[in-house]
């Protein structure tokens, strides 16, 4: 509903104050939907559904996206400069149940992207660098197209059709598709450890990454972004040099252009990282580079 009213105001050129307390209600849902869940999530003692002989089917699913959104909901405190005084608490949650997160598919990016913000936060840099590591190591294996896998499923794909799929409970045809040869988040991930200067690792790397296309996609006009499904739009696909100069890399990752950014969420940086959890489709190497920059400068 906020990103619909976005578009909208986007679209119209809506004065805001003919809009403005309408987002505003919903931003006062999703904030206190978001605080109760971490209040849930500090009063559990286990996070088991169901019956216990069934639930590792969609666990650590559920702990990738209980992850995420608790931790969307810090880094959204934070970067609306208020003080959250659960941080001590969830910082021991995010240890203990850190072990359980599994990247399902690139839908899942954006959450292990928040996880990695808030340990930044906690002073745990390496910790942060590791884990998104971990998930471009994961993508550049599993979408190797010299490798006998189908790959990661691309972030049109949820959770839910991803897992029948992989226990093999769902018979459409339709979502067997092959994801090998490219990745809509890959150069967003390498942009990311490049700022991190993770130079080495993203050399070990980088003969594996020069096989995957970078794919991004750009919905038009700007105001689109915000709706579920875009009419229209263009799709950018390259891939990465080889070689690769490291000097052009970290100059290209800190580039301070944020053209493609559609302007309100470029005001409302915190309500971007929570929309880029339930709009996966939409993360792309700018709209990363300008959450990083707006990290910083709340720190």
């Amino acid at each position: 509903m906020a990103a619909h009213v976005l578009a909208v105001a986007s679209k119209s050129r809506v004065p805001k104050k003919h809009w403005r307390s309408t987002f505003d209600l919903c931003v006062i849902g999703i904030e206190q939907g978001l605080h109760d869940l971490v209040r849930e999530v500090l009063e559990r003692k286990n996070f088991l559904e169901g019956d216990p002989l069934t639930d590792g089917i969609a666990y650590r699913a559920r702990m990738t996206l209980l992850l995420g959104y608790i931790t969307a909901y810090a880094n959204y405190i934070h970067l609306k400069g208020e003080s959250f005084g659960l941080e001590a608490e969830l910082k021991q949650v995010v240890e203990k149940l850190q072990e359980y997160l599994v990247l399902w598919g690139e839908s899942a990016v954006p959450a292990f992207l928040s996880v990695a913000w808030f340990l930044e936060r906690q002073n745990q840099q390496l910790k942060a660098e590791q884990l998104v590591l971990s998930v471009l190591h994961t993508i550049v294996s599993q979408n190797n197209p010299m490798n006998n896998v189908p790959g990661l499923p691309d972030p049109y794909h949820s959770v839910e059709s991803t897992l029948l799929t992989a226990f093999g409970l769902d018979d459409n045809e339709e979502i067997r598709e092959t994801y090998k040869g490219h990745s809509y988040s890959m150069n967003a991930l390498i942009e990311w450890l490049a700022r991190r200067l993770r130079r080495q690792s993203l050399a070990r790397l980088w003969s594996d990454i020069t096989r995957i296309t970078c794919t991004e996609v750009f919905p038009e006009p700007s105001w689109a972004t915000y709706l579920w499904e875009a009419e229209k739009g263009s799709t950018q696909d390259r891939f990465p040099r080889k070689p690769e100069s490291w000097k052009r890399l970290l100059e290209q990752s800190r580039r301070n252009d944020f053209a493609d950014v559609p302007d309100y969420l470029q005001q409302l940086p915190g309500f971007l990282l929570v929309f880029l959890l339930v709009y996966p489709h939409r993360l792309r190497s700018g709209l990363v580079r300008f959450l990083d920059r707006a990290f910083e400068h709340a720190d």
